[in-house]
């Protein structure tokens, strides 16, 4: 038995494993803002009303709709709702940043031996909240190929000959 995949599935399957990357560092990051104040989570799960979660719902209704036509308006609104989200990110980013420099400037300790060792506690608020950002970005240009690719309709555009593109 052997397993052939062509370009066009490996495109919805990159998109795919990227949507759950993208739940998975979207929920872990509510987690750490919520584990570090409620007022933040609240701001960035609200600033603009659940728009960080919506994407992932978009996506999968995209992946899963049948037809050309109908899937690139669905693969629009995706891409609609990834890049809103955005906005929210920036405000993980914000709220991280204001909650880190007021932590760090409440527990001023004295230079010694001990107060070189970073936790994720006290200077790895960024990680998540920068994965989640490049995982947006990195699913917007994906997106863009692949409403092009459901657009132009073309089959020869995953060709591994380049001469079939301009002969059709």
């Amino acid at each position: 038995m052997s397993l052939s995949i062509n370009k066009a599935d490996l495109v919805g399957l990159v998109i795919s494993v990227l949507l759950l990357g993208d739940v998975s560092l979207v929920l872990l990051t509510l987690l750490q803002l919520y584990s570090s104040s409620v007022l933040d989570f609240f701001l960035v799960l609200f600033i603009l009303p659940l728009g960080i979660l919506l994407p992932f719902p978009a996506g999968i209704n995209a992946l899963f709709s049948h037809g050309p036509r109908r899937s690139a308006g669905f693969m629009r609104g995706y891409a609609l709702w990834n890049i809103t989200s955005v906005i929210n990110v920036v405000v993980a980013f914000v709220c991280g940043f204001v909650h880190f420099k007021t932590q760090s400037s409440s527990n001023k300790k004295h230079w010694n031996i001990q107060s070189w060792n970073f936790t994720l506690d006290e200077s790895g608020w960024w990680m998540l909240p920068s994965g989640l950002l490049l995982c947006k970005i990195f699913q917007a240009r994906l997106i863009n190929y692949h409403v092009a690719n459901l657009e132009v309709q073309d089959r020869t555009l995953y060709s591994n000959d380049p001469d079939a593109f301009w002969r059709s």
